[in-house]
């Protein structure tokens, strides 16, 4: 599975850029 290769990889990243934009939906 090469995409769940790069989540592993780039989990920390992809995280960065999704929480923030999560906790700004739950804001509103």
């Amino acid at each position: 599975m090469p995409f769940f290769n790069d989540f592993s990889k780039g989990g920390y990243f992809i995280h960065e850029l999704l929480l923030p934009f999560v906790i700004k939906n739950k804001r509103h």
